[in-house]
């Protein structure tokens, strides 16, 4: 998009508004949580390092981000999921994620100018300084682990920051929030053993996804943060995929964050015909509940086929700044929202991780 095209659609703002919000957000670090990019790039050979067209409301490619966008957007630190197609099964599961990940650091080497891995907020902290992306990997759903919790170790060897304990399917770590019948109550037969070793290793543990009746006995199991990486307020909007006002106030309660997700369908029931200033409304929500330090940003770019009205790609991250600044949020409360309350819990997870030795 560039400036122009930044201040084409911020221009709805007062200038003195749109001065003070893109003021702050591009002296900040914004940090976006989750986004499937690595889709396109795996299974069609989308060119990371190449600016692609926005998409035009509904778009089977999605091509949200890109490396160029993700600059103009001003993201300092990108979340990019491991994500395994429902029809791979059994070991075929971990040597898929193995693969992505691979595919993962190819990518960060092609455009290493750009872009570099990130397996720590200090490493993001290096890299943005040096004006290139922090790269960060998450895995979306622990059926990447094959039945094997030792595997964490090596997921967190291979550079990945977080674990997302399910996806659309239950695990043997915990049952997916899209599930009617759940298999079980609590945690899986490696539940207990995977979060320990998350918590070891330094690796988020991720809630994203996870159904109420293994979510808060996987929230006791960590003593680390937890984090659930794109979802929403469930006040706002009743979805299976959205948290509570209870389960807010214990992911709060660890230090911990909720991503806010873009995806329509979450944000309200007719979300096709909500606009961007939607997000913010979850956003109000948690903030008014637990906190604004417990709010992050977690799009989920890449990984739906049509957009929330104004927030067509990561280059219109700037409208929620000015939404943020025009609803009267102070400017420390706006830093942690974009990226710093994140980085937080990622670094509490990390000194979790040291204590433990």
């Amino acid at each position: 998009m560039g400036q122009s095209g930044v201040a084409l659609s911020t221009a709805s703002y007062s200038a003195e508004v749109r001065e003070r919000a893109l003021r702050i957000h591009h002296s900040s670090t914004v940090c976006d949580l989750h986004a499937d990019t690595f889709i396109a790039v795996r299974y069609v050979g989308c060119n990371l390092g190449k600016r692609h067209t926005p998409p035009r409301f509904w778009n089977p490619l999605r091509k949200h981000c890109d490396l160029p966008r993700l600059k103009e957007g001003g993201v300092s630190v990108q979340g990019f999921g491991v994500v395994i197609p429902p029809w791979v099964r059994g070991q075929g599961q971990f040597q898929h994620a193995h693969g992505t990940i691979r595919l993962m650091h190819r990518t960060f080497r092609r455009f290493a100018s750009q872009v570099g891995l990130a397996r720590t907020p200090a490493e993001a902290n290096a890299l943005q300084a040096q004006d290139r992306l922090g790269g960060m990997i998450g895995i979306e759903g622990a059926q990447a682990l094959a039945g094997r919790p030792e595997r964490v170790d090596l997921f967190r060897e291979m550079g990945v920051s977080y674990l997302g304990l399910c996806h659309f399917g239950s695990t043997d770590v915990v049952i997916s929030s899209a599930a009617k019948r759940p298999g079980y109550q609590g945690l899986g037969p490696i539940g207990r053993e995977t979060i320990q070793r998350c918590n070891r290793s330094g690796i988020l543990v991720d809630l994203a996804h996870c159904h109420e009746v293994s979510f808060f006995e996987a929230l006791q199991e960590s003593v680390a943060p937890v984090v659930v990486t794109h979802g929403a307020a469930r006040a706002l909007s009743n979805h299976h995929r959205n948290v509570s006002d209870e389960q807010l106030k214990a992911i709060a309660a660890t230090g911990g964050v909720v991503g806010i997700i873009f995806f329509p369908w979450f944000l309200s029931t007719f979300g096709v015909f909500d606009d961007y200033r939607r997000i913010v409304d979850h956003i109000d929500h948690i903030s008014q509940t637990v906190g604004p330090e417990h709010v992050a940003l977690g799009s989920d770019f890449d990984g739906y086929v049509w957009t929330t009205r104004g927030m067509r790609d990561v280059t219109d991250l700037p409208l929620l700044t000015c939404e943020l600044v025009k609803r009267g949020y102070e400017e420390d409360a706006i830093r942690g929202i974009l990226g710093g309350n994140f980085m937080r819990a990622w670094q509490g997870a990390i000194d979790v991780s040291e204590r433990l030795g």
